[in-house]
């Protein structure tokens, strides 16, 4: 029997040279970790960049806003001062010529109604004279003076009433001229409250002589501090009433001359005004006195009468219409329905 030879294969030398190791194997538990924080490391910077982002769209939202209203309000300045400069423009037109942008007729004279009031006050008032027919109650002149707003009238200035009056020229069809007689001073605390709550130009007659800080020393008539006032509220002008109230008809003509002339010269220098209105104490006159009047510089001259106002007609005989507490509002304007219907037809188209 033969022998067989069994041939063992020994395994190579795996051994490294002297003086070299074997590589450690990484730990899996690590890499993962590391993986996980790269990944939270790429999702802070990622949100973080999302953020700076809004950030960024929020201010550039808030710049166009800002923008936007900053646009508005430039744009809000510019149409204010625009209207500002119009109106200023407007203002100084009518300070130029009192005229500006009225009507023309169309070559009549003008109709003018003119409402003639004294006392306002209450009849429970006892500090006022016996009541009478000049007296109207605040009640009632504020009833008037709200429906002639309502009814669209145009109230005038004195001043503005004698170019109605002299020319062609007109505010509206619909206009009226209220005056108050002997300058009491409930017509400053009374009436003047109603006429500037609804805007209502009126002219108050004023004799002299009562104005306390001049001649008299009575103070239930309006002082010369409450003339500036109402004359800077652009609503009251004033006009003469004489000095003393007096009879004018009956007085020599040395002292109706002085009734006429030094009323006037104290008016237009306290008021710095040129006073082209008188209103005859009670109503009268005679030819003298017109005469007079026109000599002195008036350019009408108001009686009582009970008529319409024609600028045809003699500047120095103009009536009014009496008002006084009876006097509804549908009274006061059916006595101009008259004149509006005339200055409707002669307007110049």
């Amino acid at each position: 029997m033969e022998k067989r030879t069994i041939r063992v294969e020994k395994e190579p030398n795996t051994r490294l040279p002297q003086g070299l190791k074997r590589p450690r194997r990484r730990n899996s538990m690590s890499s993962r970790l590391l993986i996980l924080l790269g990944v939270i490391i790429l999702a802070i910077l990622a949100l973080t960049g999302f953020g700076l982002y809004q950030k960024h769209e929020k201010s550039v939202a808030a710049s166009e806003s800002r923008s936007r209203v900053s646009s508005i309000d430039i744009s809000q300045k510019v149409a204010a001062e625009e209207s500002a400069a119009i109106k200023a423009s407007e203002s100084a037109s009518v300070a130029a010529d009192p005229t500006y942008g009225w009507l023309k007729t169309a070559g009549k004279p003008n109709e003018l109604p003119i409402l003639m009031f004294h006392y306002v006050a209450e009849e429970t008032d006892n500090n006022q004279p016996a009541w009478n027919s000049n007296y109207i109650t605040p009640e009632s002149l504020s009833a008037i003076c709200e429906a002639l707003v309502a009814n669209g009238y145009t109230t005038l200035t004195a001043d503005q009433a004698v170019a109605v009056l002299t020319g062609n020229l007109k505010p509206s069809n619909k206009m009226v001229w209220l005056t108050f007689d002997d300058g009491h001073e409930n017509n400053y605390t009374n009436a003047y409250p109603i006429l500037k709550k609804y805007g209502i130009h009126a002219s108050f007659g004023m004799v002299t002589a009562t104005l306390p800080s001049y001649k008299g020393t009575d103070t239930t008539y309006i002082s010369y501090s409450q003339m500036l006032k109402m004359q800077g509220s652009g609503l009251i002008s004033f006009t003469s009433h004489t000095e003393t109230h007096p009879d004018l008809s009956t007085l020599a003509l040395s002292d109706e001359q002085e009734q006429l002339t030094g009323s006037k010269k104290l008016l237009d220098n306290l008021l710095h005004q040129n006073t082209q209105v008188l209103v005859y104490p009670s109503g009268k006159f005679d030819s003298e006195t017109e005469k007079l009047a026109k000599e002195a510089g008036y350019k009408v001259a108001l009686e009582e009468g009970e008529d319409m106002a024609v600028g045809s007609g003699n500047l120095f005989e103009v009536p009014r219409y009496r008002i006084s507490t009876g006097a509804s509002p549908n009274y006061v304007l059916s006595l101009l329905e008259a004149a509006v219907r005339y200055n409707t037809a002669n307007t110049a188209h």
